[in-house]
């Protein structure tokens, strides 16, 4: 082969290997959507707290709302920026 051939076929290769590892979902996809279905969670919402000295504030700021169906995947989810609007649905 030539060696731009060779080039090319490095990078075709290198390319498909790339976009293989970047767009495949996590391994532990299902473990997750498993527990998720045993333990009958329909809903989670997480929030962030400020630190002082070691000790967290009392009021906590929503950042993330998720709702799952009935076995475990996530149906929705909503996303909160610093100052609690809706960053994206």
């Amino acid at each position: 082969m030539k060696p731009s051939i060779n080039c090319a076929v490095v990078i075709f290769i290198s390319f498909l290997l790339m976009t293989q590892n970047s767009f495949s979902q996590p391994k532990d996809l299902n473990k997750e959507s498993a527990k998720m279905k045993v333990a009958a969670i329909k809903t989670c919402t997480q929030q962030l707290f400020d630190y002082v000295f070691g000790e967290a504030s009392k009021d906590g700021k929503k950042f993330l709302y998720s709702e799952f169906d009935k076995n475990g995947f996530i149906t929705s989810q909503i996303a909160y920026d610093k100052n609690g609007e809706i960053d994206y649905k």
